[in-house]
């Protein structure tokens, strides 16, 4: 897969708006939007365990309250866009998910990661957030400096929390399948 993902906006520790820039950028680019997903990754705890994130120490495992990476399905495959990985941006999606979460028989059920899988088209669309839940985490300079992603005009926001509610059922096509049902051929 060739990526263009160059000149998009990146803030660490605001993933889920990294990668509106990157689903953003790939429709305008011509990608079909019907071969872009948005992926939402926690769980009840929010709580998901992950491996290979430049937050984490070399070799160490780092729970994400949720993390978000965007599912690209091409002639080439099917890859997975997370410029908070150790891993190449993009990896294929099944190395993605093998090098990137523990195998989750070995956690307990209640830490085992949950997907939600949304189309990347209407997350665009229609994904708004406020930036409240880093508030008091991380000084202001270390907030994205362009303005707040809003919805489009006449589109009904759904808000980073309703997104990360993983017992809420969304109106946007978006749905939930544990790690080990997410298929990365098709989403």
């Amino acid at each position: 897969m060739h990526s263009d993902h160059g000149s998009v906006p990146y803030t660490p520790y605001f993933c889920e708006e990294n990668i509106w820039w990157l689903a953003r950028k790939q429709i305008d680019n011509g990608l079909p939007p019907a071969a872009l997903h948005v992926l939402f990754f926690s769980n009840a705890n929010q709580s998901a365990l992950m491996l290979n994130q430049k937050s984490a120490a070399p070799g160490q495992p780092l729970a994400w309250d949720y993390h978000v990476v965007l599912l690209v399905v091409d002639d080439d495959g099917s890859w997975i866009m997370d410029p908070d990985s150790r891993l190449p941006n993009p990896t294929p999606a099944g190395t993605y998910i093998a090098r990137s979460f523990p195998q989750q028989s070995l956690l307990p059920a209640s830490y085992r990661t949950l997907v939600r899988i949304i189309p990347a088209d209407r997350y665009c669309e229609r994904f708004y957030s406020d930036r409240s839940h880093m508030l008091g985490c991380l000084p202001a300079e270390s907030f994205p400096h362009y303005p707040i992603i809003r919805p489009a005009q006449d589109a009904k926001p759904i808000t980073l929390a309703e997104y990360r509610n993983f017992s809420a059922a969304l109106d946007d096509g978006s749905r939930i399948v544990p790690l080990g049902g997410l298929d990365v051929d098709s989403a």
